[in-house]
């Protein structure tokens, strides 16, 4: 279920509003996806946890940085949706 089209669609669709959003940097980033997501902010360790996955996201040949950061927001915001804490909201 939490691999489904339907759930790699709106993960893929939530990475995107993030990546949308207008003045904001990693970090802030980071916050917004937790506050849709979990409404609230992440922890100090979340916080430190998500900026080590996202930049050790691996690029596939010839990806570019943008898909490249694309790819990794969108696996991030698939594991959110996929956290007990959301599911029970």
């Amino acid at each position: 279920l939490l691999n489904s089209p339907f759930a790699l669609a709106q993960a893929s669709a939530f990475a995107d509003r993030i990546l949308a959003e207008k003045g904001l940097d990693e970090a802030g980033r980071i916050e917004r996806a937790y506050l849709l997501s979990l409404a609230r902010k992440p922890s100090a360790a979340e916080q430190s946890s998500v900026k080590k996955f996202l930049a050790s996201w691996p690029a596939k040949d010839g990806e570019t940085s943008e898909a490249q950061e694309r790819a990794a927001w969108a696996a991030l915001t698939q594991a959110l949706l996929a956290l007990p804490e959301f599911r029970y909201l």
